[in-house]
């Protein structure tokens, strides 16, 4: 998984699975953060993403929270078990895109919140 700051100046991410958390990760412009990890055998490995949108002052001008990588979004990037593919998210001041291969392709799946976390996601459970 590739999660490219395509447009966003002060951007910090952080990314986390039932198991295993990434950090915070702050990105500029054409920054990228990417990690690797195999499905396990039930497929039901999932990842979640928070992401803000800093101003110069560090204060939070936007955030959003939404999973990076489930099921669904497995399909859509065609990752199996025994399959090795790239996956991209590309962060644009309008929201985020989801690529599969190649970053340049990528459709929008999420906006930027507009403030509250909880009003911006849907309800989703971890399973391992």
């Amino acid at each position: 998984m590739y999660i490219i700051d395509s447009e966003i100046q002060n951007l910090i991410v952080h990314v986390h699975s039932k198991d295993n958390d990434l950090g915070n990760h702050t990105m500029t412009i054409r920054d990228t953060f990417h990690w690797e990890f195999r499905m396990n055998f039930g497929e039901t490995i999932e990842f979640s993403g928070k992401f803000y949108w800093m101003m110069t002052d560090n204060q939070v001008y936007r955030e959003v929270a939404f999973p990076v990588f489930n099921n669904q979004i497995a399909a859509e990037c065609g990752n199996k078990l025994v399959k090795t593919n790239k996956c991209f998210w590309i962060v644009k001041y309008d929201g985020f895109y989801l690529s599969k291969g190649s970053p340049s392709d990528g459709r929008l799946k999420y906006s930027w919140g507009l403030g509250n976390i909880s009003e911006n996601i849907q309800p989703y459970t971890f399973y391992l």
